[in-house]
């Protein structure tokens, strides 16, 4: 039987009224719109850090793209659009092991790249079937979880590309199973593995063998009610099928970042901080970015020293916010 919202966590919750939820309002400190060569930066889906380098995958370019912390320029990593060497047909999400880069996207299974841009080969996988732009993680010894259209959802490979174990279930949505809103956003912390549900407020813990250890359940934050009202009302004029509830996630020192998405108000600026106490979810404070820019298509982030860098998919704009 699964274990749910635990005891500590209803009352941190349900105590906070829609008044005193900690929130805090954010501007950009740095835009850029293009690179110090003149480029555009595309079309990010992946945004993380590395020993102090900032990476970025460019899905419309098929390039890693490799950043200082002040957003310049420092090189590419990969050869544009194909399927040879160091080619992607669309460079996805991607995660580091001991300064080796592992990117999703290439046709010959995932590539591998030192931090410096080097290709080194593929790691050819069995299973490939991973239908969305989500999160992926990797364990300490090398073990890459991503999410999948199956009645389990979540595939746990090793380095030589073969698959261990599928794990995790299916979701039920309207009485029925859909594989595709079983897709989720995989990150870890410490020895869990949280699995962030995209179109409900709950988050999934496994252990990295896959055992199933709770689920944790955020919609009473009493400033997601009517955003879920929002939702319900879309799902009716859409046979019942709910819009996306989460767009983006991260994590950073044991703190768990959640982009979710308004649809009372209609836009996806708001960032939720939770932090990761064992196996439970504190909450902490919510972010409002630009709260006066009309833009609602903010895109991938990355949190790290009290700072936030997000891509806005409307205007292409890589933007960097600090917070308290």
């Amino acid at each position: 039987m699964k274990k749910y919202l635990s005891f500590a966590l209803a009352i941190v919750l349900l105590s906070c009224s829609k008044d005193d939820i900690k929130t805090e309002i954010l501007t950009a400190k740095i835009s850029v719109l293009t690179l110090s060569d003149s480029t555009c930066l595309g079309e990010v889906n992946s945004i993380k850090r590395y020993k102090n380098s900032i990476f970025l995958s460019d899905s419309k370019n098929n390039r890693i793209i490799v950043l200082d912390s002040n957003l310049t320029l420092k090189h590419y990593i990969g050869n544009g659009t194909g399927d040879g060497p160091a080619e992607f047909l669309s460079s996805s999400k991607f995660t580091f092991l001991n300064d080796t880069l592992y990117v999703f996207g290439s046709p010959n299974g995932i590539s591998k790249f030192s931090i410096n841009g080097a290709f080194i080969g593929y790691l050819h996988v069995q299973d490939m079937s991973n239908p969305n732009n989500l999160e992926i993680c990797q364990d300490s010894i090398g073990q890459i979880f991503y999410s999948t259209m199956n009645e389990k959802p979540i595939t746990k490979i090793n380095l030589e590309g073969n698959k261990i174990t599928s794990f995790g279930c299916a979701k039920t949505y309207n009485k029925k199973v859909n594989l595709f809103k079983s897709c989720t956003h995989l990150l870890k912390n410490k020895n869990i593995l949280l699995s962030i549900n995209l179109f409900d407020f709950s988050v999934d813990l496994f252990d990295f063998n896959g055992n199933f250890l709770k689920t944790i359940d955020y919609s009473a934050l009493p400033f997601l009610k009517s955003t879920i009202n929002g939702a319900d009302v879309l799902a009716q004029k859409h046979n019942g099928n709910r819009p996306y509830m989460v767009e983006n996630v991260c994590v950073y020192q044991n703190h768990l970042f959640i982009q979710y998405c308004d649809h009372y108000e209609n836009n996806n600026n708001g960032i939720i901080e939770f932090s990761i106490v064992k196996d439970q979810l504190i909450f902490e404070k919510v972010y409002k970015l630009d709260p006066l820019v009309k833009s609602n298509n903010f895109g991938p982030f990355l949190v790290f020293n009290k700072k936030i860098i997000i891509f806005e998919k409307d205007t292409g704009a890589l933007k960097l916010y600090e917070y308290r």
